[in-house]
Order: structure tokens, then sequence, then C-alpha cells
């Protein structure tokens, strides 16, 4: 009971969702204290395993014991001192080991264009990615509301800002929404620097628009030699052999960053930019403002050092941006596949209250989705809408209590 109340305030509300979410949470690991099943469930296992628990908390008017988890084959009696309390706390179980598996999948300091798919996961990669097109991270999300007030366009790589702004520019051009401004939610997070030996290891607008701030800065004086082949020759060179090694290409990163700043005196170029130059592309003709969020700056150790921005701080900063024009507005808020239930999260949990907000997202070819990608993404979600999905259980339950009064 308690388990299918939280998978249902996640928004699982169909017995195929919620077999869906547990077979990949059983394959995972995440239900065997971290160690992969030799087999994995279809989707009668897991309905037997979910009615199971639940019969057991109706005959004995119990919460399920949360070790009888780990292990669906092996029995265990009924425990007070360590159940289920309530939904809430069920959804707290969810979100705890699953963030344990989204750790090992995506380690910290990892963006997600460097993660690796596991053998493991690549020879089970069509029954993970069925079961994550049944829990809606791969089909297209449109609005229900057509006249927004603004349109929020979430930051991310070159990649999936610039499908962002491709399907925004679509259904303005179509007429499928309307809005009088567009709003850009970016931040100072460092463009990745490129190899032309490799289109995982970078975002190709970052060369032509440091070449931009060089030559406006009259500091390349080797007239004899182009400035972008120079660059990228050096790039490649500080990149080579970093291909599917996290640590070793930040550590690339950082250096191209350093030295091109300080042999050219230049300040590198960062995700704002990126953002601005597609739009201006993209949606010309359009009123567009921007969001630039600052980098986050934190203290360990008696030490400061400082991360790059994250949906979260962005959408913080528009907060204070707009705090007295927009409130009590409608808002459309353009992400793409399969990221949308993750940032869904994120906005109802800081401006759902203030707005009213309706997401889009483009699909993503399922061809192109890494199963690896696909799980820590599914993890992501569900740590990002555990504020809003309690928010609906503590409603929900006071709502039962005004009913139930005389």
């Amino acid at each position: 009971m308690f388990l299918q109340q939280a998978l249902h305030a996640l928004g699982y509300t169909s017995e195929k969702q919620q077999s869906a979410l547990l077979m990949l949470y059983h394959l995972s690991g995440a239900l065997t204290e971290g160690i992969p099943p030799e087999t994995v469930w279809d989707e009668t296992e897991a309905q037997q395993w979910l009615h199971q628990n639940t019969q057991r908390i109706n005959q004995n008017s119990h919460a399920i014991p949360k070790q009888s988890f780990l292990n669906p084959k092996q029995s265990s009696e009924n425990n007070p001192n360590d159940t289920f309390s309530s939904a809430s706390a069920a959804l707290d179980w969810l979100n705890e080991i699953g963030q344990k598996q989204r750790d090992h999948l995506r380690p910290a300091h990892t963006e997600r264009q460097q993660m690796r798919t596991t053998r493991q996961f690549e020879q089970k990669r069509h029954f993970i990615l069925e079961k994550i097109q049944a829990l809606g991270f791969i089909d297209e999300v449109l609005p229900e509301n057509r006249n927004a007030d603004a349109i929020l366009i979430l930051g991310a790589s070159q990649n999936n800002v610039s499908k962002r702004l491709h399907t925004c520019a679509t259904m303005l051009k179509e007429s499928k929404l309307s809005t009088k401004k567009i709003i850009l939610i970016s931040g100072a997070r460092d463009l990745w620097p490129s190899s032309s030996h490799s289109e995982t290891q970078g975002e190709t607008l970052t060369l032509p628009l440091v070449v931009e701030r060089i030559q406006n800065a009259g500091t390349y004086k080797n007239q004899e030699a182009l400035l972008e082949t120079v660059l990228q020759e050096t790039w490649n060179q500080l990149l080579a052999d970093t291909e599917g090694n996290a640590s070793a290409i930040n550590k690339a990163r950082e250096k191209i960053v350093e030295t091109t700043c300080a042999t050219y005196q230049i300040k590198w170029p960062t995700e704002t930019g990126m953002m601005r130059a597609l739009a201006n592309e993209l949606l010309s003709g359009y009123t567009i403002e921007i969001v630039d969020a600052p980098k986050i700056e934190i203290t360990k150790d008696g030490q400061t050092f400082y991360s790059r921005p994250t949906t979260k701080s962005t959408l913080e900063s528009f907060k204070e941006q707009y705090s007295t024009t927009l409130t009590h507005k409608n808002l459309v808020v353009f992400s793409s596949q399969p990221y949308c239930k993750y940032q869904q999260g994120i906005v109802n949990d800081l401006i759902g209250h203030e707005y009213t907000v309706d997401m889009v997202a483009s699909e993503v070819n399922i061809s192109e989705l890494s199963p690896a990608s696909a799980m820590e993404t599914l993890f992501a979600s569900v740590y990002a809408n555990l504020p809003s999905a309690k928010a609906q259980l503590e409603a929900s339950q006071h709502s039962t209590l005004q009913l139930d009064r005389p």
C-alpha cells in the first residue's frame, strides 16, 4: 500500500508504469544491496512482488519491513522497529537506494556525456529503453497552455540547448505557442573545449567564441598562422587519449582554459554566451532576455572553490531576477528528453507555487540514448520529484482528514 502510494505520487499511476520502475530498480541492483541480479523481472513478477508486500500490510496492519525489499525471494517477518510508517517513508527509501545507484553510474564531477555504459546495461539495452519509454522519458512532451506570458529555455550542453531552441522556434512559427518574451535560463558554466577527433569531448561553439574574444582583445600577434588552427591543434594535443576517462578529460579541459586565458588575456566563454549566440540565430525577431547565474561557491575544510551552476541554481537566479515582474504568470518551460521529468521536478519545487508551469520537451532518438544515461536520469528524476511528491501526499492526507471529520 505505502509503496504503491509512493509510486503514484511520483506520477506512475498505472500498473505497467509501476512495474517498469520496479523492474529497472531491480535490474540496477538497487533492490539487492547493489548487486545486479542474474535474471531480470518480467511485469508479472514485479506486480506479484508488489502485491505480496501490499497483502502483508493488509493482513498484519503493519508497514513493509525495509529489509524484505532487498531480496524479494527472502521472506521477512514484520519488524515494527524497521518499517515504512508511511508513503512518505517509502518515497525516502526509493530515493535513498536510487541515489546509491546514481552515484555509482555518475561519480562526482562527471558530466553526463562522460558516462560509459556497463556491459550489463548494454546487454539489456532494449529492455532498459523499453521500460524508460513506458515511464515517459523518451517521447515528446507538449504544453496544455499555448499562450505563455514567458517562455523559459533551460540551460544545458550545446547539443541539448540547440534542440530546445529548435523546438521552440518551430512551435512559434507554426502558431502552436505564443509568448510575450523568451528567457534563457543560463549560467557561468565554462564551455567545454572541443577536440576535432571526438565529437563527444566538447561543444563546437567553444572554439569560435574563444577566437572572437581573442580577436576583440587584440592579443594574437602571429599573423602567419590561423588562430583557429593554432588553438585547435593545442586542444587536440591536450585532449588526446582522454576518451572514456572523466578525470583526465576534466584535467585537460582545466589546462586548456587556464593556458588559453593566460596566453591571450581573455575570459573563457560560458553557457550564457553559447545560448545567446544560438538564440540570436534561431529566434531572431523575438524579445530575448537572459538569466546569467553565477558559479556556486562552496567552502570545505576552510577552502573555497567554485562549481558550475545547476538547473536549481539557475532557476533560483530566475526567481530573484523576476520576483516582481512575472509572479503568478503562465510559463512554458523548455527541456528535452530524457531530462524533462528530472527538470520538471526542480521547476515544480522552486517556482511551481508562484507560477502556472507547463513543460515542453522534444523526443529523444532512442537509438542515441545510452542505457547508463537513461538509468541515471531515472534515479535523478526520483530525487528531483521527491518534494512535490511528498507535498501531494500531505495534501491528500489533509483532504482525507477533512472528509473524515463529523
